[in-house]
């Protein structure tokens, strides 16, 4: 994690309406996302390409704080480290069930989780978005931006995004 406290983005009407939907309970406050893969993902591509789509979208490093009763998101500098995880399993199922079952911490951040999951030969990518960020359009948009600029980055290492 690089500190970068100093950033902060203000928090819009949608992030205080989606925190308080989380409070009352109103809603699932989790995007959900599961793509299985014929093969296997390269792993440093992928982190590569999640540092630089935080580039792009900074609040996925970001956490959500209410200091002074004026709420907004904090960069703290998360990067891929903090955000992917890796599992080898011989239980794809159970290992994405349990994965996407969990919850992403607004306060606490990063504002998105990849797990990798290899079983055998083939892995599974399941990612995670706090609500408060988008809603399903935008995590669709980040999405195909994530895939974009893994794809850039396998023709040309030093692709870099605009």
């Amino acid at each position: 994690m690089i500190g970068n406290h100093d950033i902060s983005y203000q928090a819009e009407a949608w992030d205080i309406l989606q925190y308080l939907f989380k409070v009352k309970k109103i809603n699932d406050h989790t995007l959900h996302f599961v793509a299985a893969f014929s093969g296997k993902l390269n792993l440093e591509q992928l982190e590569k390409a999640v540092n630089l789509s935080a580039h792009i979208f900074p609040l996925i490093r970001c956490r959500f704080t209410k200091s002074e009763g004026h709420p907004c998101w904090e960069d703290c500098g998360y990067t891929a480290k903090e955000m992917i995880t890796y599992l080898e399993t011989n239980n794809t199922d159970e290992s994405v069930d349990n994965f996407i079952c969990t919850e992403v911490n607004a306060f606490v951040g990063p504002q998105v989780k990849l797990q990798v999951i290899r079983n055998g030969d083939n892995d599974t990518l399941a990612v995670l978005m706090n609500h408060m960020l988008c809603d399903a359009a935008g995590f669709k948009d980040y999405l195909y931006m994530l895939s974009d600029v893994y794809s850039n980055l396998e023709e040309n290492p030093s692709y870099c995004p605009k």
